[in-house]
């Protein structure tokens, strides 16, 4: 059978909540506190030697354990639990239609951050661009206030997929017992 790209398939919808498990559990702390971390390291160094080092750590870390991302890994797990077992079972019916419906939502919640995180990155870049080689005079409000961007897109958006995902997560699930720990 020929499916269009759009059509919905509990195959796809799976892929999209174990996607959605993988990026809270794996990618999401990987890029924040390895990835920018180094670039916090650097920036902090050459612009804002006296900034705390574990500063942006502080910030993220609380995000990142916090109430609102365990209620996100456990809703998307939620989600990749009732998909596994919708395609088990073989009958997909209204709980199809109705997951179908969070995961367009969710496959357009994802792409926020990632569209957020981009965009402050790029501002970041843009200092370098307008300032060149005054830059280490010029650019230090600017490349600090992109940290702040990032984490305030985090925030956003561990809160707007808790609130997506909530109502699909398992009864009393914790971190280990989904695997989107």
């Amino acid at each position: 059978k020929h499916e269009g790209a759009t059509e919905r398939t509990p195959l796809k919808m799976t892929l999209l909540a174990e996607l959605q498990c993988r990026f809270l559990a794996d990618g999401l702390p990987k890029l924040l506190q390895d990835d920018l971390s180094d670039l916090w390291y650097v920036t902090t160094g050459l612009w804002a030697p006296e900034a705390p080092i574990d500063d942006l750590r502080r910030r993220l870390d609380p995000l990142l354990q916090g109430q609102a991302a365990q209620r996100a890994r456990a809703g998307a797990q939620g989600l990749l639990d009732s998909l596994q077992d919708i395609a088990r079972k073989g009958a997909p019916g209204d709980n199809l239609a109705r997951h179908g419906d969070a995961c367009d939502e969710l496959s357009a919640a994802l792409r926020i951050p990632l569209a957020e995180i981009k965009a402050a990155l790029r501002q970041g870049v843009a200092v370098f661009e307008r300032h060149e080689e005054r830059s280490l005079l010029h650019g230090k409000a600017e490349l600090l206030g992109v940290f702040d961007d990032i984490v305030a897109a985090v925030d956003g958006y561990l809160a707007r997929t808790a609130e997506m995902l909530g109502g699909l997560a398992s009864p009393s699930p914790t971190d280990q017992e989904t695997g989107c720990s």
